[in-house]
């Protein structure tokens, strides 16, 4: 005996075929992107490469003025920051490797 529940079969979508597109057409536009990328900024003109390299020299300015402020403010009495660092003791060379010293 078997349960019939009035529920006729119904044919599942294959989601193998979407990832297959998707694997196929993501990395095409992806590369094409990219390529549009590196074409567009060979293209640029002279003034674009200009303020460039305007905007670069005036981001340097600003992180120097920034560190020599920083600089400024320590405070001279106190001696630098450095890592803790122990002396070294005299070791056989095996530590670490299961063996005493």
């Amino acid at each position: 005996m078997s349960a019939d529940f009035g529920i006729t079969s119904v044919r599942m979508f294959d989601h193998g075929i979407v990832w297959g597109i998707a694997t196929i057409v993501g990395p095409v536009l992806l590369f094409g992107a990219l390529i549009y990328g590196v074409i567009m900024y060979g293209r640029r003109g002279p003034a674009a490469k200009q303020h460039t390299d305007e905007a670069t020299r005036e981001l340097y300015r600003e992180a120097a003025q920034h560190e020599r402020r920083a600089e400024g403010m320590r405070d001279v009495s106190s001696p630098p920051i450095a890592p803790d660092v122990s002396p070294l003791k005299k070791s056989s060379g095996r530590a670490g490797a299961g063996y005493p010293d």
